[in-house]
């Protein structure tokens, strides 16, 4: 007898080859750096904090960013209590249990969780949309934005290689080809707290589905007792799973409210709670919730996000019409107060940059503030269609809602991309609701816009639905590939300013830079900030010494981190006066200020330098120096 069931090995060798790439860079950086390179320990500007969080519980709880100002001179749990970082202090102990290693380690733990993460994707998918979740997955994991193919006809035209390139093509890349929490699964996998909260709380979302299936309260239970794990160590992936059990529970045909409060209470409260306790843990430390809160104000770029999801736009639009109709007149209001912000946005976006004249590059957070605000009048045009629609349909004049297979129909996951994607990009209130980072809703984007676009796909012919198919694999393919190689390995990184891309590389530094580092005394060090990369995380990570500034300021330090930040600064601006720079040095404590070879700075910069009371050269190797500060009559 034939068996029917669909084959598992393609969904198994998808997720094994995904999950390996963070593997196989961190492998790679490790033990094939290019010539002239020698490997810093990290591989991202995340890489440092993350490292420096595993070893917490083994380094006595100390925080390499704490200044001589800190009350608890740089020893406490409150650093680390921070959920996300307290999960890598725990991966660190298993870490150090198996291996001496931790940056191997971190790469291997990134690949498990990823594989993780891709596995519930896809047990959620088949479960909650039997018909369309195999495909969907498939898109999803495969399918990508057209930044690959625009970067690699850049390279194979030597149009990589001309000044203003890096710039203007930002845009393409910001949501395609770097890593961070944007659609494209890959481009996540770098980020363990993430990946594995993720693969909880999609697992979670498969557990409420099957318990309104079976149906079975305690179901429920569990669901919620899994979502507890995202919303404690993330405290925004909480609220977002929440939001599509609601979606996908209010979606289902003759539930009675008190049902629906039945199964969707144990995942409210125990979210709630969990999503509370992390917030109690993140006020034991001494500046992480106020550093976050100044300095996380965003949203979502339209335009790199609509490159990020522009080879899914003609499959999305060719069941547009069929998820209206099968919403029913109710759930149709959000939808089309959705719809009609997300395309009044789009218009006014179009019009301000037309305006400005920002075709190529830049413009693109200006055009977020300005056109969020009015495009809530398309939103309130979007819901008053939708109101006359209901009441047409109680009047019994509506045209009657096509049969064809909408019970099948994921008409939630249409009212998740929708939702989403309208809050990802809305700035309104003058920029206030920007304050919430809606642009975090993107990370939950992909999945319902791959298995809208599985429906849309379904609904075209036969050679069209397979050219629109190969166009958003190979778009995603070649996305996963030059991201892979170009912008987070081999084929992008080394030192130099003149590297395109270069502060994405924190893989490599000079074998000047590995000298001074070996020649480092122990103190307080000062390093330029971001030039082109934060060289004070390599020197923690490597060194262990207490560093001023940088993005490990902003994560485990104890002070403001614009107050610090803007110090350090204003100490490496070759205009600071002498005596300036000599009253930093004093209040900050530090003992030493670095030059990285790595990261060459300016002529005018050392000259200033030489003028500081106090500030001797201990030694020097290419561009790179270390400095001793000697408080005059000290």
């Amino acid at each position: 007898m034939k068996d029917d069931r669909p084959r598992l090995w393609p969904v198994v060798l998808a997720i094994a080859v995904l999950a390996s790439i963070e593997a196989l860079l961190h492998l790679w950086i490790q033990f094939a750096p290019p010539d002239g390179c020698v490997p810093t320990g990290m591989h991202t500007g995340d890489s440092g904090h993350h490292l420096l969080s595993m070893r917490a519980f083994g380094n006595g709880l100390h925080s390499p960013f704490a200044t001589c100002r800190a009350d608890d001179g740089g020893n406490g749990f409150g650093y680390f209590a921070v959920p996300i970082f307290l999960l890598y202090a725990m991966l660190g102990e298993v870490g150090r249990a198996v291996t001496t290693n931790d940056f191997l380690f971190l790469g291997f733990a990134n690949g498990i969780a990823a594989a993780l993460y891709l596995t519930a994707v896809y047990r959620f998918l088949v479960a909650a949309a039997p018909r369309y979740g195999r495909t969907a997955f498939f898109l999803f994991a495969l399918g990508g934005g057209i930044g690959g193919p625009l970067y690699l006809a850049a390279r194979f035209f030597g149009i990589a290689d001309t000044p203003g390139f890096e710039q203007g093509f930002m845009r393409a890349a910001l949501y395609t080809l770097i890593e961070g929490q944007y659609p494209a699964p890959y481009l996540q996998f770098a980020r363990f707290y993430y990946t594995l909260p993720l693969a909880f709380g999609f697992w979670s979302l498969k557990v409420f589905v099957d318990a309104l299936r079976i149906p079975c309260t305690k179901h429920a239970l569990f669901a919620g007792i899994l979502l507890c794990f995202p919303a404690f160590f993330n405290l925004r992936l909480g609220p977002l799973f929440q939001m599509v059990a609601l979606l996908y529970l209010v979606s289902q045909p003759g539930i009675t409210v008190r049902a629906a409060w039945a199964y969707f209470r144990p995942y409210l409260i125990l979210g709630l709670l969990a999503t509370f306790a992390g917030w109690w843990c993140m006020q034991l430390h001494p500046a992480y919730g106020a550093n976050v809160r100044a300095v996380t104000s965003s949203v979502a770029l339209f335009l790199p996000l609509l490159f990020a999801l522009l080879p899914f736009v003609p499959a999305v639009t060719a069941g547009l019409g069929r998820f209206l109709e099968a919403l029913g007149p109710v759930l149709r209001i959000p939808a089309l107060a959705a719809l009609g912000y997300i395309v009044s946005y789009a218009l006014l976006y179009a019009g301000h940059q037309a305006y400005y004249g920002n075709y190529f590059m830049g413009g693109d957070a200006g055009a977020a503030w300005f056109a969020s605000d009015p495009a809530l009048l398309g939103a309130l045009a979007g819901a008053l269609l939708g109101c006359a629609k209901l009441m047409q349909a109680r009047a019994g004049t509506a045209s009657p809602v096509q049969a064809e297979d909408d019970r099948e129909l994921p008409v939630w996951a249409f009212l998740w991309m929708l939702l989403f994607g309208a809050a990802s990009i809305c700035a309104a209130g003058g920029g206030a609701f920007a304050q919430l980072a809606p642009a975090r809703f993107m990370i939950m984007l992909g999945v319902p816009v791959a298995l809208v676009a599985a429906v849309g796909l379904e609904r075209l012919h036969r050679y069209p639905r397979r050219t629109l198919r190969a166009g958003i694999y190979g778009c995603g393919i070649v996305s996963i590939f030059m991201g892979t190689l170009y912008f987070q390995g081999p084929w992008g990184a080394g030192p130099g300013k003149d590297r395109p891309f270069g502060f994405l590389h924190y893989e490599f530094m000079t074998p000047m830079d590995a000298r001074l580092l070996e020649l480092l005394p122990e103190g307080t060090v000062a390093v330029p900030p971001w030039s082109p990369i934060a060289f004070g995380e390599i020197i923690a990570v490597h060194k262990g010494n207490t560093v001023i500034g940088g993005p490990g300021a902003l994560n485990l330090g104890e002070q403001p981190f614009s107050a610090i930040q803007g110090a350090v600064g204003s100490f490496f601006d070759p205009a600071t006066p002498a005596l300036e720079r000599e009253a930093f040095l004093r209040n900050w404590c530090v003992d030493l200020v670095y030059l990285p070879d790595t990261c060459p700075q300016p002529k005018a910069l050392r000259d200033a330098l030489a003028l500081v009371p106090g500030l001797t050269l201990l030694d020097q190797a290419g561009s790179g120096a270390i400095y001793r500060f000697s408080p005059p009559g000290a």
